[in-house]
C-alpha cells in the first residue's frame, strides 16, 4: 500500500521486490570487482606495496608488530584494502589437543560398553537396551549421544549388538 502510494500507482509490491533483489545482485557484483581492483599492482601506493612484501614473509599480526606505523597509515587511509589483503594471508591455526588420547579412550569405552551390554542381556528385568540407556550405564559418563558416532570402536560395537533385544526378553 505504501509502495503504491509513493509511486503514484506505478509500482506494485511484486515489482518493488523484483527491483530490490536485482539491485542487491548488482551490489555484490560491484564488490567483487572492487576487490579485484584493490589488489591490482598498478594502483598500489608505496605503503601498500611495502605491506604486501611484509605479508609474503609473515602473517598479518606479525607484520603489524614489525611495522606498526605502516599498519596505522594503511588502516586510516586504505581500510578496505588492508582488511581484504590481510584475509588472504591469514596464518592457519593448527590446534593440537594432546590432553586426551582419543584412540585409547575409544577402545576403553568400547570394552566397557561390551561389558555393560553382556551384564544387561543376562538380566531379565533390565529395560529396553537403547543407545541412550547404554550410554548412561557407562561409569564415567564420558560419552554423549551427540558424540556417539565420533568413537569408531564404540560405534562398531553398537552396530554388532543384536537388534531385537526386547523380543528376546519377552519370549523368556
Amino acid at each position: 500500500m505504501v509502495i503504491t502510494a509513493l509511486s503514484n500507482g506505478k509500482l506494485n509490491i511484486c515489482d518493488a521486490i523484483d527491483k530490490a533483489s536485482s539491485m542487491e545482485i548488482s551490489i555484490k557484483e560491484h564488490t567483487q570487482e572492487t576487490r579485484l581492483e584493490l589488489i591490482a599492482a598498478n594502483k598500489l601506493n608505496q605503503d601498500q606495496i611495502k605491506w604486501k612484501q611484509l605479508l609474503e614473509h609473515n602473517p598479518p599480526k606479525a607484520s603489524r608488530k614489525k611495522n606498526p606505523a605502516l599498519y596505522a597509515r594503511l588502516y586510516r587511509n586504505h581500510y578496505n584494502w588492508l582488511m581484504y589483503i590481510n584475509s588472504l594471508f591469514l596464518a592457519k591455526k593448527i590446534v593440537v589437543n594432546k590432553r586426551v588420547d582419543w584412540q585409547q579412550r575409544d577402545s576403553k569405552t568400547a570394552q566397557e560398553l561390551r561389558r555393560v551390554f553382556e551384564e544387561l542381556t543376562e538380566n531379565l528385568n533390565a529395560p529396553h537396551l537403547s543407545k541412550t540407556f547404554l550410554i548412561h550405564q557407562l561409569e564415567k559418563g564420558q560419552l554423549s549421544k551427540k558424540t556417539f558416532s565420533a568413537y569408531p570402536a564404540v560405534h562398531d560395537c553398537y552396530q554388532f549388538m543384536p537388534r531385537p533385544l526386547q523380543s528376546i526378553r519377552l519370549e523368556d
